[in-house]
């Protein structure tokens, strides 16, 4: 296009500033997604212009009369050559946009769309709201986590732009240019239709599109994202896109940046769209000076009518001249510059099919980063320890200007462990205050990862290095507290230990060489363990526990190996049972009293030692097949205290000793027996000393024999004889009898009688004193049967055994509850009868348990609990209850025909026992043998008949019940006991 050699149609508007700036010629590029940049030459009369003042300054470039332009910041200002007149200058217009660039940064943004974080940095540059308008097709979803690192605002904004397949492109108008957002075609406007002719070196009478070109490339035709969520780690995130145009070739990456798959889909759309949106791509140039980036051309009058169709520009490089400003000559090298391109204005486009949606390519990649980085653990104020459901925390990194240490300074992190697994776990969550090192997943500063902890110049290591550099610890600090606990592993040479500690109870093991702490010197304090408490301690093995001195060097045996011990008791077993028969065959002790004790001692033993080698594949070993508790020890065994000492059995108590049973008490000893003592030395006698105070034999009801082989001696200052009615003396055949008829002297031989004097003074008796034998009190027993609800059972049956094996019978009252009197002192064990209320009801049972609760695996029992219930309840038809009644009522039939059955057979029985004496009678007996079996055979054959009858009525009626839903095994429980004399055995489930 060209015009007069004395018009001009370029003109400058700077905002704000008077001149008389001249365009000598222009040539600037303007493309969609990018901010574009006008270079001006320009000739002044004034020759020394303040440039300073000139930049910044809006300023706006009229391409003609019509008013279409170009509007920008003034971003360069420079002086050249002067003429005589005339001084040249060169400024560059760009879009506000562009000084973003000089504004690098570091810094973070949560929960934030992507517009709102564009819409964000704008405006701290005073881009305000009319200055840019986003117009968007697409939902954007909020980035929980958007880092800028280390870049400057504008390539921050290109990079979420191209990474979320939005463009921009401006706007211009004299009073401005505005920044447009959009994410389809529908935001570019539509030029009017521009028409082409070939360029003959005429000059049109309008602007005409003189050069228009195609080409064709090759790109990718399907793209595929994939990406992994650990919140859901099972599920396989991946979104496709695919042109089905051949040959495939497909563009995969690993991570998409995604945690859903519509999102994934959304993001791998957009990447085929960018692939493909230079797919086809024209080119041309023309001197219609309308042309700008961002606007649909409508070509016309091309020679290829398909071609004539709507075009997306995408780059305009926009050329103009007007040297009829010059009256003199300045430079040279204004033709070199533009290719001998003389005058007017010109332009130099591409652009591609409107249908084809157009992405910014990827020129912003986001920044990587290149190693760790340190950061410190942070949280709201007043906690030490802040973190997730996941375990992930918070930190304040130190680039981060604008965190405040707080529970927004990051997004939630996760913290790298040495296990982490269903089930498996091992976790120390860093505190608040905690330097900490951080990772970033494929160096992506969105993807942070706490991989460790650092010391610092007030985080400083615990113990005091290098003076302590062999002990090794994990120590942890009270929360919002003082106290700590630690695991310390000491490898200090010839010394080494390991000790696990709580401040709690100061509650600690020790293991190896003991020692003070070693801070405090580390005085030594013993060799082995040491496991120690302020407070409480419990040793619990549910399978048995063996506490033993015996060596076992280098753990050359299994953990539960006791030859030693298991022969000891075995001869101690040997022992009770040869000593306890001698002592029978001595009626020391009556026959069985003892069997019982032997039999427990030799199943006890056989618990212990077990039974076969075991089976070394599955690490199983014979001892213990149960839960025993076994101290043993090569030297021996002490137990002391300063308090009581209760050694109790439930069962037998045996003691062993192949040496001397030594006890020596302080005060008295004391020794109760329910149901006798006997007492037998094999040999060297039994002897019984007081050295103060009586011995006391009494016998409160029955006899004391006194039985010796050879002599019977007593030796005291006085012996005294009383008998209540009789006392008879017996010796070789003679006797004296003294009652209260007199005294009788009884020999076969001679009687002498030695005396000084021998006097017969009269009668008289001698009364004696015979205390009355204490009588042993009766005791009470209460006792209380219940369901399992808790409510008593109405007037059950109990049968009480005390300690004499006396049995007392009785019922319980309306509640279950009942006192048993006269039971005597000790030991008891009660019986409960039948439930004699409805046993079909469903409580009728007498365990008195909470319900237990189900394992995890048996989750699904309430529910079949409630189907069995439906079963039970009553419907239209009468339900389960009412057909189990019917059962009952045809169960009563069937007692009652067996009742019959029972008559029946004893008048069998009777019969055939007239047919053994009839047989025993011989030919005699034939008559009444032929009666007998005539009555009997009869009878059997009936009460076959009616057994038969009653069988199949209880068949028929148990064929009737519905059947109940199968219950999971419950878990095994025990009774507990009701009363503290007497355990309670269960009740019947159904009586």
């Amino acid at each position: 296009m060209f015009a007069a050699a004395n018009q001009t149609h370029f003109s400058l508007h700077i905002d704000g500033l008077e001149h008389d700036f001249q365009v000598l010629a222009f040539d600037g590029n303007e493309a969609i997604s990018q901010p574009y940049a006008i270079d001006l030459e320009l000739v002044s009369e004034r020759p020394s212009l303040d440039l300073e003042n000139l930049l910044h300054k809006p300023a706006f470039l009229q391409l003609g009369d019509d008013g279409r332009g170009l509007h920008g910041l003034i971003y360069r200002a420079a002086q050249g050559e002067a003429g005589k007149r005339l001084t040249r200058y060169q400024v560059t217009l760009r879009p506000q946009l562009a000084y973003l660039a000089h504004r690098i940064n570091q810094r973070m943004f949560q929960h934030m769309t992507v517009p709102k974080i564009i819409a964000q940095v704008l405006e701290e540059h005073g881009i305000l709201a009319n200055a840019y308008q986003f117009q968007l097709g697409a939902v954007y979803p909020d980035r929980e986590y958007c880092v800028q690192y280390d870049e400057s605002n504008l390539q921050f904004i290109q990079r979420l732009c191209e990474e979320e397949g939005i463009h921009y492109h401006f706007r211009h108008s004299a009073d401005g240019h505005q920044l447009v957002f959009g994410d389809d075609q529908t935001v570019f406007p539509k030029l009017a239709p521009v028409q082409f002719q070939h360029d003959s070196g005429l000059v049109a009478d309008t602007p005409m599109i003189k050069r228009f070109a195609l080409r064709l490339e090759t790109r990718t035709s399907s793209v595929t994202r994939r990406d992994y969520d650990f919140k859901k780690p099972l599920i396989q995130l991946e979104g496709a896109a695919d042109s089905l145009d051949e040959p495939a070739l497909e563009d995969y990456d690993y991570p998409g940046r995604f945690l859903d798959r519509p999102r994934g889909k959304h993001l791998a759309t957009r990447a085929l769209e960018r692939h493909r949106s230079d797919y086809q791509q024209a080119s041309g140039d023309s001197d219609q000076p309308l042309l700008a980036s961002g606007h649909f051309l409508t070509l016309g009058s091309h020679p290829n009518a398909q071609w004539n169709d709507l075009w997306l520009l995408t780059d305009v490089h926009h050329q103009g001249r007007q040297p009829q400003v010059l009256e003199e000559a300045i430079t040279s090298d204004v033709d070199a510059k533009y290719d001998g391109f003389q005058q007017g204005y010109r332009n130099f486009f591409v652009v591609t099919p409107w249908q084809q949606p157009y992405r910014p390519p990827l020129k912003h990649p986001k920044p990587k980063v290149l190693g760790d980085q340190r950061a410190v653990v942070s949280g709201p104020a007043g906690e030490e320890i802040y973190c997730d459901e996941f375990g992930r925390i918070k930190v304040q990194f130190f680039w981060d200007r604008e965190g405040q240490a707080d529970d927004k300074s990051s997004v939630w992190m996760r913290v790298a462990s040495s296990w982490a697994g269903q089930g498996i776990a091992g976790l120390q969550l860093p505190r608040i205050g905690m330097e900490v090192l951080v990772s970033f997943l494929e160096g992506d500063p969105d993807q942070p990862l706490v991989t460790g902890c650092l010391y610092h110049g007030v985080n400083m290591p615990h113990y005091k290095l290098p003076d302590l550099k062999t002990l090794a610890t994990i120590k942890s600090k009270e929360y919002k507290g003082s106290r700590g606990n630690e695991l310390r592993i000491d490898d200090t040479t010839s010394e080494i230990s390991i000790a696990l500690r709580s401040d709690h109870g100061a509650s600690a093991l020790n293991l190896g060489y003991l020692t003070h702490p070693r801070p405090s010197g580390g005085a030594p304090r013993g060799e082995g363990f040491e496991l120690r408490t302020d407070r409480h301690g419990a040793i619990r093995a549910a399978g048995g526990l063996l506490l033993t001195t015996e060596p076992r060097a280098n753990e050359a045996k299994h953990h539960k190996d006791l030859p030693e011990t298991a022969e000891r008791l075995a001869t101690a077993s040997d022992q009770q049972d040869s000593l306890a028969e001698l002592a029978k065959q001595m009626q020391a002790q009556e026959p069985g009293d003892q069997d019982t004790v032997a039999k427990d001692l030799h199943k006890q033993h056989q618990g212990i030692l077990g039974s076969g080698p075991g089976d070394l594949s599955k690490n199983e070993f014979a001892e213990f097949t149960q839960p025993h508790l076994v101290v043993s020890s090569p030297a021996g065994i002490a137990l002391t205290t300063p308090g009581p000492n209760h050694l109790t059995s439930g069962s037998h108590l045996a003691l062993s000793s192949t040496g001397h049973t030594s006890m020596a008490i302080g005060k008295r000893l004391l020794a109760s027996a329910s149901q006798g003592m006997r007492l037998f030395v094999q040999s060297l006698g039994l002897r019984l000393v007081a050295a103060s105070g009586d011995i006391d034999f009494r016998a409160l009801k029955d006899n004391i024999n006194l039985l010796a082989k050879l002599d019977i001696t007593a030796n005291a200052d006085r012996i005294t004889l009383k008998a209540k009615t009789e006392l008879v003396v017996q010796g070789g055949g003679s006797g004296t009898t003294y009652n209260a008829g007199g005294i009788t002297h009884v020999t076969s031989a001679n009687y002498t009688a030695h005396a000084a004097q021998f006097a017969h003074i009269g009668g008289a008796s001698m009364a004696g004193t015979f205390p009355e034998p204490p009588k042993p009190g009766k005791g009470a027993l209460e006792l209380f049967n219940l369901y399992a609800n808790t409510k008593g059972i109405k007037a059950g049956d109990y049968e009480v055994t005390d300690a004499l094996g006396t049995v007392l019978k009785g019922a319980l009252d309306g509640q279950g509850f009942n006192t048993v009197s006269g039971a005597a002192p000790g030991p008891a064990m009660a019986k409960f009868g039948l439930d004699t209320a409805d046993t079909w009801s469903l409580g009728s049972f007498a365990k008195g348990l909470p319900w237990p609760k189900l394992p995890v695996a048996e989750e699904g029992t309430p529910s079949l609990l409630e189907s069995m219930y439906a079963k039970l309840a009553p419907d239209g038809s009468g339900g389960m209850l009412d057909k189990a009644k019917q059962l009952a009522s045809s169960g009563m039939s069937a007692a009652k025909t067996g009742m019959g059955l029972l008559k029946t057979g004893q008048n069998t029985l009777q019969s055939a026992q007239q047919v053994q004496a009839a047989l025993k009678g011989g030919v005699a007996g034939l008559p009444q043998l032929a009666s007998a079996a005539s009555s009997a055979l009869p009878a059997a054959s009936g009460a076959l008949g009616a057994a038969g009858k009653a069988g199949a009525a209880v068949q028929g009626a148990m064929a009737s019940l519905p059947k109940l839903p199968t219950l999971p095994k419950l878990p095994d429980f025990k009774a507990p006991s009701l009363n503290t004399l007497t355990d309670l055995m269960p009740g019947e489930l159904i009586s």
